[in-house]
């Protein structure tokens, strides 16, 4: 059985969308489309490097708010 790569958006510990993606490689460049959309800006320099090295994007600027975008395997 082959693994399923995914992207998820998670807020507030409670799961959004979920996509599919081919690789690892695609699964950031599509959070680094998610962060841009969500939070208008590209992602900061410290933010890539946990996400090359985790494999996650977290924010909780607004504590009300906490995003995380997540590559997950199934």
């Amino acid at each position: 059985m082959n693994n399923i790569l995914f992207v998820a958006r998670i807020h507030n510990n409670k799961l959004g969308s979920c996509v599919p993606v081919d690789d690892h490689e695609d699964g950031e460049n599509v959070i680094r489309s998610w962060v841009k959309d969500q939070f208008g800006r590209d992602i900061a320099d410290d933010e890539n490097e946990i996400l090359m090295n985790d494999g996650e994007f977290y924010n909780d600027d607004d504590p009300d708010n906490i995003i995380t975008f997540s590559i997950g395997m199934m």
